[in-house]
């Protein structure tokens, strides 16, 4: 153990260097302790209950180019069943169904469609679901990011939604 010159010297030095040692480890514990309690308070107050995403979601853009439509619904606490449409050739077209999971306030879902596969991560601000979606291809495209916002079906759209969803 490596102990400064003026603690080498004194025995009652070495006992206080020591002991000043384990308390400061002591305090330095106690607080990284209190921090990820209150790290795993704060990931709790931000978790999102499902039914804060259960639902028809459309996007208010008629000419979207993404995705269109998300339809979801529960599975139970932490799960969720996400069903995607996406814009092509004039009309919907439908992905199919993945499982997503809850956590840290975000639906998380992969959707692997063989030639591309598709990471989601799903967050609800307000009246407006923003979907980001990153698409690795596995030819020479590379990797992809886009970014939608939808709207709950069953709400009106009003000017104020529209310029909400497009930030």
């Amino acid at each position: 153990m490596y102990l400064p010159k003026y603690v080498a010297r004194s025995s009652s030095a070495r006992i206080l260097f020591v002991a000043a040692t384990f308390l400061c480890f002591a305090i330095l514990g106690l607080r990284l302790g209190a921090m990820n309690r209150h790290i795993l308070q704060v990931l709790e107050a931000h978790q999102s209950n499902s039914e804060d995403y259960l639902g028809n979601w459309v996007n208010p853009d008629p000419n979207a180019r993404g995705i269109t439509k998300l339809a979801i619904s529960g599975v139970d606490g932490k799960s969720l069943t996400v069903r995607i449409w996406v814009a092509c050739n004039h009309q919907n077209c439908d992905w199919g169904a993945t499982d997503g999971t809850i956590f840290a306030g975000k639906v998380q879902t992969n959707l692997d469609q063989g030639f591309v596969a598709r990471k989601m991560s799903i967050v609800r601000h307000g009246d407006v679901l923003i979907v980001k979606t990153d698409s690795v291809y596995q030819d020479s495209r590379g990797t992809f990011q886009e970014e939608d916002h939808l709207l709950r079906q069953d709400r009106t759209i009003t000017k104020s939604a529209e310029q909400g969803a497009s930030k």
